[in-house]
């Protein structure tokens, strides 16, 4: 994603200008961010589990 970004950085704001812009592969690589911290994984965000 950080490659795709580079890509697109010299391009407008707006997905719809020509080739396209950088916001949607800003917002894909947060939301993918969010996702890795979420759930039961290593690196999850929250509280660990007692048993």
């Amino acid at each position: 994603m950080a490659g795709a970004l580079i890509v697109h950085l010299p391009n407008s704001w707006m997905f719809s200008g020509q080739g396209g812009g950088w916001e949607y592969v800003a917002f894909l690589m947060i939301a993918l961010g969010a996702q890795a911290l979420l759930g039961d994984g290593a690196l999850a965000v929250g509280r660990p589990q007692r048993g």
